[in-house]
């Protein structure tokens, strides 16, 4: 089951499929993260049933998913050179996973470049 962390460097947001005591680089700005145990109380129990966004977006970078992000914010980490547009991407935390270059809402050319 994965676990959601907090970068408390850069803030980023990711889903962790990695057991606890594992470590991890951020994608964003590269800080070395130790992955611990998640601690369940009724108000994280109640947070992981509600229904997802489905504008939230989300991509996997050297196993790690990141997200949930607004589609600008999925944007500019394509143009930031975060994710390519072999990345794998997917809309809620129950999406398809899918190539980047294949959303359409992503506006990215066949060179890999966002228009």
């Amino acid at each position: 089951m994965p676990s959601t962390i907090v970068c408390p460097q850069c803030g980023l947001k990711m889903r962790v499929y990695r057991g606890a005591g594992t470590r991890i680089d951020c994608p964003s700005c590269r800080k070395s993260l130790k992955i611990v145990r998640p601690e369940r109380t009724r108000a994280s129990a109640a947070k992981n049933q509600d229904p997802p966004s489905t504008h939230d977006w989300y991509y996997r970078v050297m196993g790690v998913e990141v997200g949930p992000l607004s589609l600008e914010a999925l944007r500019r980490d394509f143009r930031a050179k975060k994710l390519g547009p072999d990345a794998q991407v997917r809309m809620g935390t129950r999406g398809r996973w899918v190539l980047a270059e294949t959303v359409r809402d992503l506006q990215i050319d066949r060179r890999g470049e966002s228009t």
